[in-house]
């Protein structure tokens, strides 16, 4: 991939001292993107190809290893961040690594799922705690990456007066639930802004969340809550709408009267809300 001459003075050097140096150093980094994507490219369609035989030869542990090693911790105190105006750039490229490992994970545990199911333990009732644990694993990784990535979207948010309200990716089907047992802070979120926008209604129970795709690009949030009430609880029903091509949500009645328009940002594996103030 590289030439001998920029390979050794690789060996050698840091990039900041070489970049000192070069004429064109933002032409030389654009050609290793290349070199790069070509080498990725082409590494693939081996895996791809090849006999296991050959594989096992090829991608070895100590290679990989030494390869994801060093996309994720490469020589962090050296590392040139770009746009010396851009003030996130380091904290970019931090949640990118972690969205890399995370990844990572999620490709290793699913494969390990597989192979668990299908040559250790065929019988769905004993393997489901196991793989229960494994998919719990790779959540984890998944809500690490939210974390970083949540200080960088609420100062964004300040920038263009919004305040973050929960991640729609992260709404996942529950019925007949108090919602002091409820735990995640999207799901919990999403209920108490339903109980707001509906009359500003405290919700004390979920009877339904109900989440499917109603087209390729659009997502409804469904809703039955239970709201508190003299003299009987009220029942708040509707839905949001997540357009995630047009970067709105909005949230309807049960008739699909629109009540309010948010906007959304599909990105880091989430479909982010946020409120215009």
């Amino acid at each position: 991939m590289l030439q001998k001459d920029i390979r050794r003075r690789l060996l050698e050097h840091n990039w900041l001292d070489i970049k000192k140096k070069l004429s064109n150093p933002s032409q030389t980094l654009q050609r290793f993107k290349k070199q790069a994507d070509v080498t990725l490219n082409d590494l693939a369609l081996l895996a791809k190809k090849l006999p296991d035989d050959s594989l096992s030869k090829m991608f070895t542990q100590d290679n990989m290893r030494m390869l994801l090693r060093s996309i994720l911790y490469g020589n962090y105190d050296n590392i040139d961040y770009g746009d010396p105006e851009d003030q996130h750039t380091q904290v970019d490229y931090n949640i990118r690594r972690a969205q890399l490992a995370a990844l990572m994970t999620r490709t290793g545990i699913n494969f390990c799922i597989e192979q668990y199911e299908s040559r250790i333990e065929q019988n769905s009732v004993l393997s489901e705690p196991i793989i229960d644990q494994l998919k719990k694993a790779s959540r984890i990784c998944d809500e690490i990456v939210t974390k970083l990535y949540l200080p960088q979207m609420e100062l964004r948010a300040q920038k263009e007066n919004e305040i973050y309200l929960f991640d729609g990716a992260k709404i996942n089907d529950i019925f007949q639930t108090s919602l002091d047992k409820i735990r995640d802070e999207n799901i919990k979120n999403f209920v108490e802004l339903c109980g707001a926008e509906f009359g500003n209604f405290p919700i004390i129970k979920i009877e339904e969340i109900y989440v499917s795709w109603s087209s390729t690009n659009v997502m409804d949030i469904k809703f039955d809550l239970l709201a508190l009430e003299y003299p009987s609880n009220k029942h708040i029903k509707g839905f949001m709408s997540l357009g995630t091509e047009i970067n709105v949500a909005t949230l309807c009645d049960d008739t699909g009267q629109s009540l309010k328009d948010f906007v959304l940002r599909k990105e880091n594996n989430g479909y982010y809300i946020y409120e215009k103030v």
